[in-house]
This record gives structure tokens, sequence and C-alpha cells, in this order.
């Protein structure tokens, strides 16, 4: 292994990770201009172990699914040089991990492979190749599920190959029996389909190779086949947080980021305000501050980025109805009163009846928009007719879906009486 990794952003190589003793150093070059964090602004003295970690670390998988990949790279789980080492030539947003100090955007390639392969992977995880035998295979980095890293150009998929950017996220169904977890990518499916038609900014969803496919918002098109990558930092890299602490991010938190780190903080805070209404709608109560990011879209150019990780937990009833992100004193969305929302308004900064009034208008727009929610899906994707099998698996999962949808509106409309 290495004792250090060159940092590339957007391509460009811009600092020095080292590796010494288990601690972390980093290093901007002299003439590097853009920074990797807000709380990483350039400057000549370097960054020590507690100041850069959380950073790159939060690049990073978590849980069950850290543990299997680390098994399968002969890393230990606790070493995140190692794994960064392993896996960080393709990260969320700009940032590139390489030991090479002079790779540049041209080696990168995309290599056709096929749906039906694909599927294949999808489907029993055990059937991948190994990472260290299959140079296109990529993993997605940071978050607690399995995923896989591709690239689809007009239906036809492709693996990254030498550090060619992935721009499709392939999610496989959640395997836990134990909480019943079951058809998790149908689920996600739903809910971003439901979301795109209620909140301002959402990735384009959709089924492929038995998996839910989403379009990266932090990649874009630039000439031909290229793809330019744009920096993101979801919230705990941006308060400092390692990931473990993901749950101890504040909806007070994301709307001080909000405000004080976009550049149309008015604009994104509205936005804040239709995502916690969103994820109390379909009950997504495992929304936390890793769910949540900036996006660097110019210079200067700083946004909330689009939604993502939207999912219904509460379908799943061995799963905790408790709020990841607390309202006021509300922990779960029984709690919820006109007395909690006029508190809460305070600590985020806002009017109770702003509050009220963006309230009831997600309810009105998500209760108009799951009428023929799940017959359009399957209108859009034919193929979910023949994974999701027999149909009746679907429309148990959609019922149960609309149920806590409906349930949570009327929820949500009574506590503000």
């Amino acid at each position: 292994m290495p004792d250090a990794l060159w940092v590339y952003l957007a391509d460009q190589r811009v600092a020095r990770l080292e590796h010494d003793a288990g601690h972390l150093t980093l290093r901007y070059q002299s003439g590097a201009t853009t920074p990797l964090s807000v709380r990483l602004p350039v400057r000549e003295e370097p960054y020590g172990d507690s100041e850069c970690r959380p950073f790159f670390a939060n690049l990073l998988p978590e849980g069950s699914w850290r543990d299997a990949l680390a098994r399968q790279l002969g890393v230990s789980p606790e070493d995140d040089f190692g794994l960064l080492s392993a896996i960080g030539s393709d990260c969320a947003g700009a940032v590139a991990l390489r030991s090479e100090s002079d790779w540049i955007a041209e080696r990168a390639r995309y290599v056709e492979t096929s749906e039906v392969e694909l599927a294949k992977w999808v489907k029993n995880p055990a059937a991948r190749p190994q990472l260290k035998t299959t140079p296109g295979l990529r993993l997605s980095l940071a978050g607690a599920q399995d995923k896989l890293l591709i690239h689809i150009d007009q239906g036809r998929p492709f693996l990254c190959e030498a550090g060619a950017p992935s721009t499709v996220i392939l999610k496989p169904d959640i395997l836990d029996p134990f909480n019943q977890v079951e058809l998790s990518a149908l689920n996600e499916l739903l809910s971003l389909r439901l979301a795109a038609k209620i909140l301002h900014s959402v990735p384009r969803a959709f089924w492929f190779a038995a998996g839910f496919a989403i379009e990266r918002f932090d990649r874009r098109r630039q000439n031909g086949n290229r793809f330019a990558r744009l920096h993101q930092e979801d919230f705990a890299q941006v308060l400092g947080l390692p990931s473990r602490a993901k749950y101890s991010v504040t909806w007070r938190d994301c709307f001080e980021i909000a405000t004080r780190h976009t550049s149309t903080p008015a604009r994104a805070r509205v936005e804040l305000t239709d995502r916690l209404f969103f994820n109390l709608l379909i009950g997504n109560n495992d929304a936390h501050g890793k769910n949540f990011a900036l996006l660097y879209a110019g210079p200067d150019q700083f946004l909330l980025a689009p939604a993502y990780d939207l999912v219904s937990t509460e379908i799943y009833p061995s799963l905790s109805r408790s709020l990841a992100m607390p309202i006021g004193r509300a922990t779960s969305a029984n709690e919820l009163d006109s007395g909690t929302w006029k508190s809460f308004a305070g600590e985020i900064g806002v009017r109770p009846q702003f509050l009220r009034e963006r309230g009831n208008e997600l309810v009105e727009k998500v209760s108009v928009a799951l009428e023929g929610l799940l017959e359009q899906l399957e209108s859009a994707h034919p193929a979910l007719r023949r994974d999701v099998y027999p149909a009746r698996r679907r429309h148990e999962l959609f019922a149960r879906f609309r149920g806590v949808v409906e349930a949570n509106c009327r929820l949500i409309a009574a506590s503000f009486r």
C-alpha cells in the first residue's frame, strides 16, 4: 500500500493525502486555488488528522457493507487510508484519490457490458467478479448500502476503467430478512418518482438491470462521451463530523448550512423545508445528515444538491419510527402539533405561518400525485413486471406505501390545527 495518495479535484491534482502510523495529513499543492471542503480552505500549512479525516472518511462505506468490502479487499475495516487506496478513484463529487501523480483524464475509458450481466450481479452479489480482477467494476463509496457505479449511454451499460467517471448509481434490493425489508429498490423508485412530481430538484431515476438506477447529479456531460465531475460535500463533511455521527446532525444545522453556504439561501431554505415535509409524508424516518449535500456548480455557485436517498422506511414495521432528525421536541411524526411547529419555526428562523402553508401545500400535492403512481411506473418501466414477480408483490408493496403516505398526509395536516 502507498504511504500517500494524490488528491484530484475535477481531474486536476490539488493535494496529497499522507499516511503515517495511522495518522492522515493533507497538504495542498502550490498553486491550488479550489478547496476540497468549506472546512479545508487552501493554505500552505498542512491539515492534521483530526481536521482532514472526517472529510475523507465520509467518502467511505459504512456498517456491514464496509466490513464485507474490506474483507474482499484484504484491508482492515478500520483502515480509512487502505480503503481509499483501493476504491477512491471515483468518489462522490469531484474528488478522486490515486497513487499516480501523472494521471490524466485521457486515460479513462468505458468498457461495454450488458444489462443481462449486470442483472446477475445485482440479484446475486456472490456472482460478481472480484474487484482486484475486474478493473472496471466500481462500488459506490459513501453509504451503508451495496451499490454499483456504471455509465449508461443510450440504454447500453459500461464499466468505468482507468478513472472514467461513473454517471449512474445502481442499487440492488437490500438483503435484510431479519427486519423484513423487501423490494427496497422498488420502494426507492416509487419515492423518487413521487418526489419528481413534488420537489424542485430530483435526479432522474429508473429501473435497470433488476435494480434501482439513479443518474449522478455530480456529473455533467462535456464533449461527446466525456463527463466532468462536479464537486459536492454532504452535511456531515460540511460540519466536520465523522460518518458515525451522521445522526447528530439537526435540522437547525441543515438550515444554517443552507443560509451560510448556498448562493441563494432563501431558495435553498424553501427547498429544504419541502424536503423535510416530503420525508415526513413518505415515512422516511432515516433522513440524516449525510442525505443532504452542497453541490458546487461553478465559481461561487453553491447550491443545495438535488434530493436523494428518499425511501419509505415506515412501510417496514421492524424499522424504527423515530425521526433521525427530530423536529423540535418531536422525535416521531405522531408527536407533532401546532406548538411543536411554532417552536421549531423559531429554531430554524422562519415564520410558523410559512411552515403551515408549505406543509399543507405539500400534503395536497402528494395526495394528488399518488394517483396512478404504480401504473405510471409499470408503463414507463416494463421490466418491472419481469423482475418483480409475481405482480402481487409489487401491488402489495405499493398498497403499503400508499397507506403510509395517506396516513401521514392526514397526520401532518392535523398537526397544524
